[in-house]
This record gives C-alpha cells, structure tokens and sequence, in this order.
C-alpha cells in the first residue's frame, strides 16, 4: 500500500520541528518514522532534496571530506588530550561532545590504528608545532609498541611488562 505523499511532508515537518528545524536526512527520516526510501521513491520524488523542497526545507548540503593531514591533526591533537592513542569510543565520543571533530568513519576509511599510529609518528613533527610534541607522539607510540608486543607474546598480560 502507497503512503499518501502528504503524510510523508508533514512526517518530514515534524522530524524537522523535533529536531530544532533541521530538515531530517534519509536516514534519520527512516529511523524516526518507518517510512522507507521505496515508500517515496520513484512514486512521489525522484530525489529526497526534492521532498524536502516540497517541505519548505532547504536540502541538506553533503559534507566534505577530510583531507588525510586534517584528519592526522585532529588525532594527534586527541592523542595529547588523552595521553595514549584512543580507542574507537574515544574517537567517536570526541566527534560527538567537539561539531569540529571528525566523525569515526572519516578515520576508517584512511585504515586502521596501525596505519594511524604509523602516520601520527611521522606526520607529528609536521602538525604537533614543537619538539616537545613530537616526544610526547613518540613515546605514546613507543608504550602503545610496547604493550602489543607483550599481549602477543603473552596473551592474557595487560600492561606495559613484559612476559616473564
């Protein structure tokens, strides 16, 4: 059965209304109400910029992405806030309490905290401003190194000693 296309406008004016005026996207449309893309698309929009037009909204803008130094000065910056490299929860509990923090899949898409801490050790003397920072990056690498080594070796061990 179709949804009516007005219910659709005025379920896009109160997920807006509910959410301090900011037209919902596709996504948070979905989740606050059950209308799915297939209950509009091709029957009534062919875009969901249009719906949202037809709304009184204006369409949401898509979001650049983060160049990889961006993305490195950010973490950085969240390694010396929280003194070691952070875990996914960090990362993604920074991008919510900081709008100016990139979100966890800006960082996903460039690999993994291997690939992260690799790049932070050699981008830190770029970005980190100060041979202080850099040490600082260094030797939160160095324990982070440290500490995987001894968990290989010795599973079950959790801190910075080695297995004896």
């Amino acid at each position: 059965m179709a949804i009516d296309k007005q219910h659709i406008l005025n379920e896009i004016k109160r997920v807006a209304k509910a959410n301090g005026g900011k037209s919902p996207g596709i996504l948070r449309f979905k989740s606050d109400t059950g209308i799915k893309k297939s209950d509009w698309y091709p029957h009534h929009w062919l875009r969901w910029g249009d719906a949202l037009r037809e709304a009184g909204f204006s369409p949401n803008e898509m979001e650049i992405p983060w160049t990889p130094e961006a993305l490195l000065e950010k973490y950085i910056g969240l390694i010396k806030k929280l003194g070691h490299f952070p875990l996914e929860g960090e990362v993604r509990r920074q991008s919510k309490i900081d709008p100016t923090f990139p979100s966890h899949t800006s960082f996903g898409r460039f690999g993994g905290r291997v690939i992260w801490r690799q790049q932070s050790l050699s981008t830190a003397r770029h970005v980190a401003g100060s041979t202080t920072s850099l040490m600082f990056v260094q030797r939160v690498l160095t324990s982070t190194l440290v500490w995987q080594r001894s968990k290989k070796s010795c599973p079950m061990k959790t801190s910075l000693v080695s297995c004896t």
